[in-house]
């Protein structure tokens, strides 16, 4: 008898301690909320960065032109009428009649626009650096060459080429008296020099 009182003991503490208190269960449900709650944060936030990187990556605007950017700038004067430049690019122009700048665009990154400039008019290509990005560009020489325009002195294109590493620039401008080349290194670093028709000589020059 005395033996079986002991088991029965021994049960009901067993079954006693295997129960939980009410303080273990709300620390469990509240454990278990703030899990379900943690995995829907971080599915949410998943969501969004791909939501973002679908925003990054939409294909970029394809337009049809006779000729890129660089080649096309090449080929109009800042005298030729719209309709002239329109058949050199092969689209037709973006125009704000208010100011008389006339657009076309090649895609989402790249146009030429020309801009009225006093009695005369100015030629401008946006063109994607990403394009003409050269490792080869030294654009270390351009506090030299700065020194140079300040203190009178000058330097032609083909000068200037050899100075940057060989490299050839992408005609970026025109106005009725100069033209304007811009070349881009491996940092991203763009750098443009304005030459005159006339004289040949370097103007002006920028870093950016």
């Amino acid at each position: 008898m005395e033996k079986e009182s002991q088991a029965k003991t021994s049960t009901k503490a067993s079954n006693q301690g295997s129960k939980k208190s009410p303080v273990q269960i709300v620390a469990l449900v509240i454990a278990l909320i703030a899990a379900v709650a943690l995995i829907g944060l971080y599915l949410l936030m998943s969501a969004e960065e791909n939501a973002d990187v679908g925003l990054n990556t939409v294909e970029e605007e394809t337009i049809e032109t006779k000729c890129v950017i660089t080649e096309c700038i090449k080929e109009i004067e800042t005298g030729d009428s719209i309709e002239k430049i329109t058949e050199v690019i092969g689209v037709e122009p973006e125009t704000d009649e208010t100011t008389g700048t006339a657009k076309w665009k090649f895609n989402s990154k790249e146009s030429i626009a020309r801009e009225k400039s006093g009695s005369s008019y100015i030629l401008q290509a946006t063109i994607d650096r990403t394009k003409i990005a050269n490792d080869d560009v030294d654009l270390s020489i351009f506090t030299e060459l700065k020194q140079k325009l300040e203190s009178g002195e000058s330097f032609t294109y083909d000068e200037l080429v050899k100075q940057l590493g060989g490299v050839e620039g992408a005609l970026a401008g025109k106005t009725d008296t100069s033209k304007r080349y811009t070349w881009v290194d491996k940092h991203n670093q763009t750098f443009s020099a304005t030459f005159s028709d006339k004289t040949g000589q370097c103007s002006i020059i920028s870093l950016r």
